[in-house]
């Protein structure tokens, strides 16, 4: 869970760098790698909502099934 929280983190902190004003992300990790979704989906939002980018203002989490959907909602939903 760490590693996939510091990918998230290493990732704004790249498209912040750049100036970007807005970062994507699939669920990373849940393909082939098979990490649990529900998993994926807490940490992606947990470590989204602790960070404070300068420049980033917009941040999308792309659902490609109505798996990650959900799982996504749910982690959204929580404070």
């Amino acid at each position: 869970m760490a590693l996939l929280a510091s990918a998230y983190r290493r990732a704004v902190e790249v498209a912040d760098g750049l100036g970007a004003g807005s970062i994507a992300f699939p669920s990373i990790s849940t393909g082939i790698y098979g990490f649990p979704q529900p998993l994926a989906s807490n940490t992606a939002v947990a470590t989204l909502r602790d960070l404070d980018p300068a420049s980033i203002e917009r941040c999308i989490l792309v659902a490609f099934d109505s798996g990650t959907l959900a799982a996504l909602d749910e982690a959204l939903e929580r404070p």
